[in-house]
């Protein structure tokens, strides 16, 4: 059971975002100064040339260069590969407290591969940085290890066109006690040190990864830029951009130009990127964000709200910062999506129209030669454009925003739906307070804050007055009354109305949860009767993890039949990679039948653990958001939504019970889930 859905995860989820914007090897910005060296190595699947900085050699090489701490590592002809069980390995004679370590490295497996730096060993005290990628996960991380125990700081998207027999350029600047952490020519991370030591050196955790010219040099330079282009794969694959920018960089005085865009990325990953953003000091940018959130089911409201929280925040740290944001085009591979990206093409409209320095560039017909069709001419696979379609196409558009032609303006009607739309947003935030959220003699005592709640945001004239507005009073004294809003809780811990079939071990593990949540360790699932919905909204969370959750999650609008098996929709939280599924169920779990439907999901920008979502059931569509985003962005600002028929394919469940099921026997993944604030609408027979 548990490998048919973990199967299916992989292959149906995987599709939603890696295959979106795939891409082939970007070219390497020109990063470094004179004082360089440039090696180009061709591999069986692609050819990539790396800048790396000259070691400036002060004492004669050690004669083994590098010291194994753990695993085994083999040299042949300058080429150091891992052993079977991986390798940490410190590079002799070489100490680093300001400068760079630099490395090209192949993967060799889905394990991490990377980087050591701020090693130091005192005692039985062992601690150090290490910089990876990690295909597995689709990540590059940042972690921090102490005693052999690892602690993330920072992980962020690993490119679409990353390839394990590919050899990537791995770089480390350490500056001021600050690292400045590059991969591809990107830099991913930024971190402040904290009491580093001076050795570094090479890791793998899988074998056959591969290390070539790994130089330690004094050259703290890192990289910075006038002009920064950013974005998803059409950036990335922009291979005669150089040429192109070329073209128009005197007329706009754009200077220094880099290019940083990552394939497959989505609004929200360069959100999470906007402290290398700042760090690059560019004054311009050039950003192309979309294609990928809306393929992947991310709402367009969603992705426009991520673009003006990255760049109001970049702003914020550059003052004179000004950026060209590209709409999103029209492509023959993504036709099904033609309504939603005219509909973020508006919200963006409406965004450059509220801030002078974000000058729109529209492209959503720009390959379009008939007006409403792309055509095939310009695309070299139906989604990313040929190099004339950049030429010919972005360029222009380019060129125009920057000389301030056709820039959306304000008026009364983008006012009115700016205010309706701040007010939506704090609407979200006091869903919880409603009437269908209270005990009915609960009720009594909150119904007037709430409503004294609902007419402070409708007295708000402006969107500034909305953003102004102080609800923290109202919510507190609410929260006082609702009892922290544990009902589901207590119910589904008591036992009364609840169906269950589970083993004794998971029985036994559930009524141990504690501060609201419930303790998974064993196959089995419980249904809270009390209440059957028709449209619902509640929140859930996943947390304390130990191993990996393939299977765990709320179920509603579910039942359980009289041979134990389950009808109704599951929201599966699968932990390594980081996926949300929605799943439809017949006769599962408690039979032999096993019959289930993989009908939709969200390929998770970031951790799945820890994070709160909330789901929104409104007749036969489920809407999922992080509960960050519905409380800061409204609830237009899902990241993904499901037909819960499957697109006509399924006869839906109209209503349902509420639970929790679990299915990690094999596994012995361990952890604590929390269903609270559950509302909706009773089912009236």
């Amino acid at each position: 059971m548990k490998k048919m859905i973990q199967s299916t995860a992989l292959i149906l989820l995987s599709a939603l975002l890696f295959s979106a914007c795939t891409s082939t090897p970007k070219n390497p910005a020109n990063t470094q100064g004179d004082d360089t060296v440039t090696t180009t190595t061709t591999t069986q699947t692609e050819q990539t040339t790396v800048t790396t900085p000259k070691t400036e050699e002060t004492t004669p090489e050690p004669k083994e260069k590098f010291s194994v701490l753990e695993g085994a590592l083999t040299e042949q002809q300058g080429r150091y590969s891992s052993g079977r069980r991986g390798v940490t390995a410190l590079y002799n004679g070489k100490e680093l407290t300001s400068g760079a370590i630099s490395a090209q490295i192949v993967g060799g497996t889905d394990q991490k591969a990377g980087l050591i730096f701020g090693y130091s060993k005192d005692g039985d005290n062992e601690q150090y940085y290490r910089f990876c990628t990690n295909k597995a996960a689709q990540r590059v991380e940042l972690e921090l290890v102490k005693n052999g125990k690892a602690e993330q700081l920072y992980s962020n998207y690993l490119s679409a066109g990353y390839n394990t027999a590919s050899m990537y350029s791995y770089r480390v600047v350490i500056e001021n006690s600050v690292a400045y952490c590059y991969f591809w020519n990107t830099l991913y991370a930024i971190q402040k040190l904290d009491n580093p030591g001076t050795q570094v050196g090479i890791y793998s955790k899988g074998n056959n990864s591969i290390f070539r010219n790994v130089s330690v040099s004094a050259d703290k330079t890192h990289d910075q830029a006038d002009t920064l282009i950013y974005g998803h794969s059409y950036m990335e694959m922009w291979t005669n951009w150089k040429l192109d920018i070329g073209t128009i960089k005197d007329e706009f005085g754009l200077g220094t130009v880099m290019n940083a865009g990552i394939g497959g990325s989505v609004a929200s990953h360069w959100y999470r990127f906007k402290d290398s953003l700042v760090a690059y000091g560019a004054k311009k940018g050039i950003y192309m964000i979309g294609i990928n959130d809306l393929t992947g089911g991310t709402s367009p409201a969603s992705v426009v709200a991520s673009i003006k929280d990255t760049l109001l925040y970049v702003k914020d740290s550059i003052p004179e910062y000004e950026v060209v944001l590209l709409s999103v085009n029209h492509c023959p591979a993504r036709n099904q999506i033609r309504t939603q990206i005219s509909e973020t093409n508006g919200l963006m409209q409406k965004l450059a129209a509220q801030y002078d320095w974000i000058y729109y560039a529209e492209v959503e017909y720009a390959f379009c030669d008939n007006g409403s069709t792309p055509d095939n001419y310009w695309f070299i696979d139906g989604l990313h454009p040929s190099s004339a379609g950049y030429k010919q196409k972005l360029i222009p558009a380019i060129q125009s925003a920057l000389r301030g032609e056709n820039q959306p303006t304000l008026d009364d009607d983008v006012n009115a739906q700016l205010l309706e739309s701040a007010k939506s947003i704090r609407y979200c935030q006091i869903i919880d307070y409603c009437e269908k959220a209270f005990r009915a003699e609960e009720w009594k005592t909150a119904k007037p804050l709430y409503e004294a709640a609902v007419a402070a945001i409708e007295a708000c004239k402006t969107p500034d007055e909305v953003a102004k507005l102080d609800l923290s009073t109202y919510i507190e004294q609410l929260d006082q009354i609702k009892n922290v809003g544990d009902y589901s809780y207590e119910e589904l811990l008591s036992g009364e109305n609840c169906d269950k079939w589970e083993t004794d071990v998971f029985k036994n593990a559930l009524e141990s949860g504690k501060d609201g949540s419930f303790t998974l360790t064993h196959d089995g699932h419980r249904l809270n009767n009390n209440t059957l919905y028709t449209d619902m909204t509640f929140k859930f969370k996943l947390g304390d993890v130990t191993g990996n959750f393939d299977v765990a999650g709320p179920l509603f609008h579910a039942s359980q039949s009289d041979a134990l098996g389950i009808q109704g929709y599951m929201i599966n939280i699968v932990t390594e990679p980081n996926y949300l599924q929605v799943w439809y169920f017949e006769e599962c779990f408690g039979t032999a039948n096993k019959n289930m439907h993989y009908i939709g999901g969200w390929v998770f920008p970031e951790e799945v653990e820890d994070t709160e979502f909330r789901a929104v059931i409104e007749g036969n569509m489920i809407y999922i958001y992080t509960e960050e985003d519905y409380q800061t962005k409204g609830k237009d600002a899902y990241g993904c939504s499901v037909d819960l028929s499957n697109n006509g394919q399924l006869k839906p469940y109209e209503y349902g019970a509420y639970g929790i099921l679990c299915w990690n026997s094999n596994t012995g993944a361990k952890g604590d889930m929390i269903i609270s604030d559950v509302q909706g609408t009773p089912y009236q027979p």
